[in-house]
């Protein structure tokens, strides 16, 4: 882990979010990496690696993430504590999940700004190990990773936990706002998913043996958009019949999806997630089909 983490941080770190779409994270969703996730209240994002799902309970305050193929858990969170005090905790066995512990195997190494050492999982019923990462922002917080998976498994995590460790950004927190504007427009602008679905075209098609239904949503930047739906018996190639359009109004709700407001007054909810670069809306795949020209 030491010469791991040490010299080939900087190089991921360049790698980092060039492709990778980055959404806020809310209480009771999951999400499935790669993916960039942000925390605007507590002034933290970082990547969740490709093969890890994750979420933050509902009355909790931490992110529980989890990786089948790697039989891997683990917890990440923030506070505000001295450099020394947790450097001290790292030395010392940490209380894990349920009634493991984490053993320090060697020392705690310091890149940087943060701490990270490797351990062994007392207590679990098959061989595991963990790396334990510390990040220090200026103003005294610390975004800390404790995460675990099967022994046989331990390369692969330390890589994604180079990853995450190299992607942690602290800064002051915000608070999102999200207001539609007067007059025109919508609340698109405020935040980085509703700037990246403004202006776009949206597809989805699905083939069966005798049907075909293409699906086109065209989210345009004045705040208004029109959706289209080609539906109907497959009599020849490329060949449908059926035909249905409606038009609205769109904003964003909130930082994780947007609303149709359609113009004879139905209201549909669309929650936006990414694996990877692929475009999910209400867990169904859609493709982002150039400029909605609108």
């Amino acid at each position: 882990m030491k010469s791991g983490i040490a010299t080939i941080i900087v190089f991921i770190y360049g790698l980092v979010g060039a492709s990778v779409y980055a959404v806020n994270v809310q209480p009771g969703q999951s999400y499935l990496g790669q993916v960039k996730l942000e925390f605007p209240n507590m002034g933290t994002s970082f990547m969740l690696p490709s093969g890890w799902t994750g979420i933050v309970p509902k009355g909790k305050e931490v992110f529980v993430l989890a990786n089948n193929s790697l039989d891997g858990i683990g917890l990440i969170g923030i506070q505000r504590k001295a450099a020394a005090t947790v450097l001290q905790e790292m030395r010392n066995p940490i209380p894990f999940l349920g009634n493991t512990k984490l053993i320090l195997r060697g020392s705690v190494q310091r890149k940087g700004n943060s701490l990270f050492g490797l351990y062994q999982v007392q207590g679990s019923q098959v061989p595991m190990v963990a790396y334990v990462v510390s990040v220090f922002g200026d103003d005294g917080r610390v975004v800390a990773f404790l995460v675990a998976a099967r022994q046989s498994n331990m390369a692969k995590l330390g890589q994604d936990m180079e990853l995450m460790m190299a992607s942690v950004t602290i800064k002051k927190p915000v608070t999102p706002v999200n207001t539609v504007i007067p007059g025109g427009g919508n609340n698109a602008r405020n935040s980085e998913l509703g700037r990246l679905l403004s202006g776009l075209k949206l597809t989805f098609m699905k083939t069966w043996s005798t049907t075909r239904t293409t699906i086109d949503i065209y989210l345009c930047k004045n705040g208004t958009f029109h959706r289209k739906e080609i539906y109907g018996g497959v009599s020849g190639p490329g060949t449908m019949v059926g035909r249905n359009a409606n038009r609205g109004r769109w904003s964003m709700s909130g930082t994780q999806g947007f609303i149709l407001h359609y113009n004879n007054g139905k209201v549909v909810n669309k929650r936006v997630t990414f694996q990877g670069s692929k475009l999910f809306l209400n867990g169904v795949r859609y493709f982002r089909n150039g400029s909605a020209g609108c």
